[in-house]
């Protein structure tokens, strides 16, 4: 019971996004199945769930979600939903998938259709119509240490990816609870939700809505709502860079029960590298920096992520993590906080 009263907060703020994805994946997907046949002479039937990093996800029918490698596909049939298909020639392309050559795959839509390199595929995303796409994302289950206190820090960490065809929905949680001489304490939490919307290859509105706890800064709650614009700078297989800035009110609560409203200006930067031989491994880095508008204040979020990947479900990935606030709210708050974790994350 004390563990669900302090981890409370934390569910009620991931509580409506969550509710608003799991009831829409909860939708029966459609009778007819994608057919899948590799060069091996194996034909797998199910549903296209992604291409993303050099991969085709594929949900065989009764068995579970697989990852090939692009190389290994002779033929791919998936014209029962529609899909998003950026290329690395700056091309958003909607329509049906087929593949029926070594190198190249073709999208369909009513009027037209095109044929597309394989080593121009960035990615490929189904996105709802009248039928209902599952959710993609991962959990995991992690060892961490805090600089705070010294001590282990059990850390969860989750994230659920909903795609329509001009918009996707993101929503992501973590937690850190201490277990020390039978007294539970949660220190740290963050949720997410991010929705992004596609204006051409290199442009997308981005609305963010976040919740954070950091008892080592002094806060029991910062609730922050942003809305700017996303930049995609670099788009290819192995690397992903985008910028992000625009407009933020936030509302800071302290463990003394104090409050303060401000403004704020942010300018994100994210890159991926990905690495598709064996072992694949993926190393993501997201910075972050606020500038408060009404005094000379700067914070900072940031961390960096690695990612070994061990089967198709598991993989091994770790991340370091830190805040920085040049002048906390609280008394008691500090200016720096960081830490790390390793963990074993589970692909759904």
């Amino acid at each position: 019971m004390l563990t669900f009263r302090l981890l409370f907060p934390l569910f009620r703020a991931a509580l409506l996004p969550l509710l608003l994805l799991f009831s829409i994946s909860s939708v029966t997907r459609a009778q007819s199945l994608d057919t899948l046949l590799l060069k091996n002479g194996q034909l797998l039937s199910g549903e296209l769930k992604a291409w993303e990093k050099g991969h085709i996800r594929f949900d065989i029918a009764k068995a579970g979600v697989v990852s090939v490698y692009f190389r290994d596909v002779l033929s791919l049939s998936a014209s029962k939903k529609r899909y998003r298909l950026n290329t690395s020639d700056k091309e958003i392309l909607f329509g049906t998938i087929e593949i029926n050559a070594e190198e190249y795959l073709s999208i369909s839509d009513s009027t037209i259709t095109k044929r597309v390199s394989f080593e121009k595929v960035l990615s490929i995303t189904p996105f709802a119509q009248k039928s209902i796409n599952p959710i993609d994302g991962f959990i995991s289950l992690g060892y961490q240490f805090a600089k705070s206190n010294k001590v282990g820090l059990v850390n969860l960490d989750g994230s659920l990816r909903y795609s329509t065809k001009t918009i996707d929905l993101t929503t992501s949680m973590s937690a850190a609870i201490t277990h020390t001489l039978g007294v539970f304490s949660y220190n740290r939490g963050n949720v997410n939700f991010d929705i992004n919307r596609l204006i051409d290859p290199k442009w997308s509105w981005g609305a963010r809505m976040l919740y954070q706890r950091n008892l080592q800064q002094g806060l029991t709650a910062r609730y922050l709502g942003s809305l700017g614009m996303i930049y995609n700078g670099v788009s290819t297989n192995n690397v992903k860079l985008f910028f992000y800035s625009g407009f933020v009110a936030a509302l800071d609560r302290t463990v003394e029960g104090d409050e303060a409203l401000r403004t704020e200006i942010p300018v994100l930067a994210r890159l991926e590298l990905y690495r598709f031989e064996q072992p694949e491994i993926s190393l993501t880095t997201s910075q972050t920096l606020y500038f408060v508008i009404s005094e000379s204040r700067i914070r900072h979020d940031g961390e960096v992520r690695l990612n070994w990947k061990l089967s198709d479900k598991f993989s091994l990935n770790a991340f370091v993590y830190d805040n920085y606030d040049s002048k906390p709210l609280s008394a008691v708050g500090q200016t720096l906080d960081y830490g790390w974790v390793i963990g074993l994350r589970f692909n759904y």
